[in-house]
């Protein structure tokens, strides 16, 4: 409960100052810093939603839509950024 209400303020911090775009390069920056992976907006957007994030922007068209998912390594490294920066 503790951790979500942070993880609001801080999403509520970021939006305010409009420090978005620098807090994804930030996470960007630190999944390939501690584990040598590559990841994308769309990846980052996608484990977002699973963990039941804010607004998506990177939402498919349509169910149909062929979107490539995100790999189970490149989610893992994303879920230990987002523990780190206290984003879950």
């Amino acid at each position: 409960m503790i951790v979500t209400i942070l993880s609001l303020f801080v999403a509520l911090y970021s939006i305010k100052n409009g420090d978005v775009i620098i807090e994804i390069k930030n996470l960007i920056e630190w999944i390939k810093t501690h584990s040598g992976l590559k990841v994308s907006n769309l990846y980052i957007s996608q484990i977002k939603r699973k963990c039941g994030g804010g607004k998506n922007y990177n939402l498919p068209k349509s169910e149909d839509s062929r979107q490539p998912q995100c790999p189970l390594e490149k989610e893992k490294a994303i879920r230990e950024a987002f523990k780190y920066f206290w984003m879950i």
